[in-house]
């Protein structure tokens, strides 16, 4: 806590031990009369000068003084154990449980030792190694910092002793986790620190966690380091992800070298570094980047490399990424590849283009159906402008048009408009009805349960109409969205087959 000087520097010293107490008694009256936060700040100034001066007055004081009701003890302790330099953590307690509180003189000890010149950390660090709480984190600060201490002092080996005086396993997590990265960090002992934790036997709390993130980290700042390192090693998870992580940091800063030399990567590499590399040249030389994906003669990963090209140089240059699309050969496979992410870019800033775009693109097969990317981009428009994708919809080809109906159906019923929607479904066949209703009326009991009651006699099939009204019925006693009066009413749009069915099946359980 800052303390302000109620007190002027030295005039504490000029005040005689006779009366000092009935001054700092007036004082620490005229703090109780003030507001927070300025009455704990004045108040912890005189008791520190107080306990700095007669820290038996000072305590017998704040043991005693009714005044202090007003005040808030826990700064009363800070400021007298704060004013007493040197002090073990045993005097420290003592102090503490003379006033309530010892397990506060813990808490201050922790703290303060984060401020001060650890001389003697093996010492220190047995002291509060038991006394630390797994879940107080200003304790697992205090270890963090003592443990770097006692390594700077006797060398990363002492981390064996300090991994072993712990009792509690979550304790020895963060420690190890948070002194051994900070130590990698440092130029010069990445790679100590480095062999030290891949050493560690295999069971060591967070071993892989701490060693990958440490690969991360280093090969980040020095991938060659890492990939020379890694030749070192037999082979291991830690020595594949070395591998893999220097190549593509390799790849963020030389993308374009990268990029021409794809054949030389060792086996695996492939997809994950060229997809780095591709993205990194894309932001610095959109131009380099393509004229390399046009020379790679795999038609696969030519694709998956022009695809992230594409959505990389769109957050740039929306405009030129679209024109070199369209400019591309209109048989050119590649095109047609690109077409569809273009269009998914254009979905929200020009919806109609996206939906021409879209068009373009061939049919592409969807499990056992072909289907066109109009659908997507028609579901997406549906979203936020139903009114512009019932518009567009005419122009679906066939193959995509069933998914279509759907998309918009559900959106129409998402915004509570439930007779437009049956109107919509109501222009696809039978059995695309049947199967439509069947996928969606518990969905749309939860999203507009009135409505569909409203509204279902303008279902115009009829055995549409009664597979709904029988969906609605036999999952009530789960929805509970109709009353037995509103569910009675329902029955007369069943068909007599669907009536005697009714009678067979258990409640709840939908046909």
């Amino acid at each position: 806590m800052e303390r302000i000087n109620i007190i002027p520097d030295g005039i504490s010293n000029r005040i005689s031990p006779e009366t000092f107490p009935e001054f700092a008694r007036q004082a620490l009256k005229f703090a109780a009369a003030r507001i927070e936060p300025v009455r704990s700040a004045l108040g912890s100034n005189v008791f520190f000068e107080w306990a700095a001066n007669d820290l038996e007055e000072a305590i017998n004081y704040a043991k005693t003084a009714p005044s202090l009701s007003m005040l808030d003890r826990s700064w009363v302790l800070h400021s007298i154990l704060q004013s007493q330099v040197g002090l073990t953590l045993e005097q420290q307690k003592e102090i503490a449980r003379e006033l309530g509180d010892e397990a506060y003189a813990i808490t201050f000890y922790f703290q303060s030792l984060l401020t001060t010149k650890i001389e003697d950390p093996k010492k220190i660090w047995y002291e509060i190694v038991d006394l630390a709480i797994p879940d107080n984190f200003q304790h697992i600060d205090t270890l963090e910092f003592v443990a770097k201490a006692w390594i700077d002092e006797a060398g990363l080996e002492i981390f064996d002793e300090i991994s072993a005086s712990f009792t509690d396993k979550s304790l020895l997590e963060w420690v190890a986790i948070r002194v051994l990265w900070d130590l990698a960090q440092v130029e010069g002992q990445t790679e100590e620190v480095f062999d030290y934790t891949l050493n560690l036997h295999d069971d060591f709390p967070r071993k892989g966690f701490i060693l990958r993130s440490m690969i991360g980290r280093w090969a980040r700042a020095d991938y060659k380091a890492v990939l020379n390192r890694a030749e070192t090693l037999p082979p291991s998870s830690y020595r594949q992800e070395m591998i893999e992580d220097g190549y593509n940091e390799k790849a963020r800063i030389e993308p374009k070298q990268t990029l021409e030399t794809l054949d030389s990567l060792p086996p695996g590499l492939l997809e994950r570094v060229s997809q780095t590399a591709i993205r990194e040249l894309t932001k610095q030389s959109p131009t380099d980047a393509v004229d390399i994906v046009l020379q790679i003669e795999d038609d696969k990963l030519q694709r998956e490399l022009a695809t992230s090209l594409v959505y990389t140089w769109m957050n740039k240059d929306l405009e030129s990424t679209k024109n070199w699309i369209l400019n591309l050969p209109a048989g050119e496979p590649l095109r047609d590849a690109l077409l569809a992410p273009l269009a998914n870019s254009l979905t929200e800033t020009d919806p109609r283009l996206a939906f021409e775009i879209a068009l373009q693109q061939s049919l592409q097969q969807s499990g056992d159906n072909l289907k066109g990317h109009e659908a997507s981009i028609v579901r997406r428009i549906a979203e936020t402008d139903v009114e512009l994708a019932i518009e567009l919809l005419p122009q679906i080809r066939e193959e995509s048009r069933r998914s279509t109906y759907r998309s918009i159906a559900g959106a129409l019923v998402d915004s509570g408009d439930t007779p437009r929607a049956i109107q919509l479904i109501n222009t696809l066949t039978a059995s695309e009805q049947l199967e439509h209703y069947r996928d969606s009326v518990w969905n749309w009991i939860e999203k507009d349960a009135e409505g569909l009651k409203n509204s279902v006699e303008d279902i115009e099939s009829v055995e549409s109409r009664s597979n709904v009204v029988l969906i609605m019925i036999g999952t009530n006693s789960h929805t509970k969205a109709y009353s037995d009066e509103e569910l009675k009413s329902l029955e007369k749009h069943l068909t007599n087959e669907h009536k005697e069915m009714l009678e067979q099946i258990p409640q709840g359980v939908q046909p």
